[in-house]
């Protein structure tokens, strides 16, 4: 069995799912954080099943030995503290500081969540004011701040949840009625957090889970996360131009709405002066089951690891660039710039879970092969700003599933990938 056989099977049902009782639950909140978990989708269960077979033979001849060549940030998900009793804080007294091990990871970008919704659980009278009392900041904010300068480690916040106040008392998935509250809160957000200045805009919208609404195969969907993210790029511009904005925010897997229709109709305005929203990077999950090599196909409407110069081209096109020549030597003529691409979250388990992935998973040995290969495929492209790992510690079983997508385990015990993850450069 090939590539091809697994695209061509595929592409057979290349019709995304519109019950959304059959889309991947994502999303877990736990301490906290958000977790992702799942339970996958039919079309994605049938892609990992063929994938599985693939990586038998194809994932055995890679090699965990070797540095990677690093063009593309170290970017990471996890904790920002470590419990007493943890191997990295065995003796306390109180929780240790996971800053320290992701500086001798050579992370240099640290990725976590505010929520909208769990700061202002009410509406502020001056909503871009940090100190209007309807705002409650996080202490962890304060915190990774701290650490994060004291390390020399760069931040990245996503922001998403809708409070029910902004969207007519529905979930928090739902966009808000006034896109301009969400503006202001970016704004906010930015004053009081001043020296971050990476800003990721709500996570995985195409999805459906996280945001709504998304009605399966239609523009509706990608017009309103638009006019949000357009709005949210002014404001963050007025609080500091220093600040970037992460924009998309797509995945590789099913949802209401493919990647590459998410990128053709993400538009503002109408007619002809209609015109993608402003951003500086693309954010993208591009969750892969294969081996990483650029030169396999892509399966379907699926953008994978393996798959971001498809996905580059058809940003390109969103943003009237034509491609003279694929690959290395690709030469464009641009009409607008085109955001590097900011691959937000990648993983591969070292171990089943049934409710993750379609059960997917490699062993640890072949999990580090997968980041060395990752990284060094990644210095031969220029359009990929940072890579970021999902995440540091392997998810505990909470009665819902484990997931063991950590480059340690959940009692912070290292894995093979801890050491690939560190030589990547």
């Amino acid at each position: 069995m090939d590539d091809d056989d697994v695209v061509s099977s595929v592409g057979q049902r290349s019709g995304l799912p519109q019950n959304p009782s059959v889309m991947d639950n994502c999303f877990v909140e736990q301490d906290g954080y958000l977790h992702r978990n799942s339970r996958p989708s039919p079309m994605f269960l049938h892609c990992m099943r063929r994938l599985t077979l693939l990586l038998g033979l194809a994932a055995t001849i890679l090699l965990v030995s070797g540095s990677a060549a690093q063009a593309a940030q170290k970017s990471i998900w996890g904790p920002s503290t470590f419990p007493v009793g943890d191997v990295n804080c065995p003796t306390g007294p109180s929780p240790c500081s996971a800053f320290p091990v992701y500086k001798q990871l050579g992370a240099s970008n640290y990725q976590f969540q505010i929520p909208w919704d769990t700061v202002a659980t009410s509406r502020p009278a001056n909503p871009r004011d940090p100190n209007d009392p309807a705002y409650h900041w996080p202490s962890f904010g304060d915190y990774d701040v701290q650490q994060a300068a004291q390390y020399g480690i760069s931040l990245a916040v996503l922001v998403e949840g809708t409070p029910s106040w902004a969207n007519g008392g529905r979930s928090r998935a739902w966009a808000p009625t006034n896109p301009q509250d969400y503006a202001d809160f970016m704004y906010a957000i930015s004053k009081r957090y001043p020296t971050i200045h990476i800003w990721e805009i709500w996570g995985e919208p195409s999805y459906g889970i996280n945001f709504q609404p998304m009605p399966a195969n239609s523009r509706v969907g990608p017009k309103t996360y638009a006019k949000l993210l357009d709005l949210a790029y002014a404001s963050l511009k007025q609080a500091s131009p220093a600040n970037l904005v992460v924009g998309g925010m797509t995945l590789n897997g099913g949802g209401p709405v493919s990647t590459p229709d998410f990128i053709k109709w993400l538009r503002v305005g109408k007619g002809k002066k209609a015109r993608p929203p402003r951003m500086d990077y693309w954010g993208h999950n591009p969750f892969e089951g294969r081996p990483p090599n650029l030169k396999k196909k892509p399966i379907g409407k699926f953008r994978g690891l393996n798959d971001v110069d498809t996905l580059y081209r058809e940003i390109q096109a969103a943003y009237g660039v034509k491609t003279k020549v694929k690959g290395k030597k690709a030469r464009v003529s641009r009409k607008l710039r085109v955001p590097k691409l900011w691959l937000s979250e990648w993983t591969v388990l070292s171990e089943a879970s049934p409710n993750l992935f379609g059960g997917f998973h490699v062993t640890p040995q072949q999990q580090a092969s997968y980041i060395t290969s990752a990284y060094r495929m990644l210095k031969k492209v220029k359009y990929v700003k940072a890579l970021g790992w999902y995440r540091l510690e392997d998810e505990a079983d909470n009665g819902h599933a484990g997931a063991a997508w950590g480059l340690m385990t959940s009692n912070g015990a290292r894995k093979p990938s801890f050491d690939a993850y560190a030589a990547a450069r």
